[in-house]
């Protein structure tokens, strides 16, 4: 019965110290939201759906003109 109680303390104590070394491993502090949403951005894959959605849009979208000068704009009325 002791060597049951035991061995589930040495288990119980295992389990705890892989729990806080996952904790800590897992602690990161970010200098700005940017930061956060970079490093969360590289850690998140994006579904293939979204993807192709994204390439369809992009696709449709019109490109802009040929960008004038201001000046030139403003002479052709």
């Amino acid at each position: 019965m002791k060597e049951k109680s035991k061995l589930q303390q040495q288990q119980h104590e295992e389990q705890t110290t892989v729990q806080h070394a996952a904790h800590k491993a897992g602690a990161r502090e970010f200098q700005s939201a940017e930061e956060m949403m970079r490093f969360d951005a590289g850690q998140t894959r994006v579904p293939d759906s979204v993807k192709s959605r994204l390439a369809d849009s992009l696709a449709r979208e019109q490109k802009p003109e040929q960008s004038t000068s201001w000046w030139r704009r403003l002479l052709r009325g």
